[in-house]
């Protein structure tokens, strides 16, 4: 019985892992997108001001 307890604890304490990992990525890809967003509207809003735009 302490076998199957341990060997599922095993699985569950992976799994946790897992979704961690997965989480954390999800949270870093976002965050880089959204850095690539700023910096594309930000270098946009700085061409048409050089050019004499709003």
């Amino acid at each position: 019985m302490s076998y199957l307890r341990c060997r599922y604890g095993m699985s569950a304490l992976l799994l946790g892992l897992l979704t961690l990992a997965t989480l954390t990525a999800a949270r870093a890809a976002a965050a880089a997108t959204a850095a690539t967003l700023a910096a594309t509207a930000t270098a946009g809003a700085a061409r048409r001001h050089a050019r004499g735009g709003a």
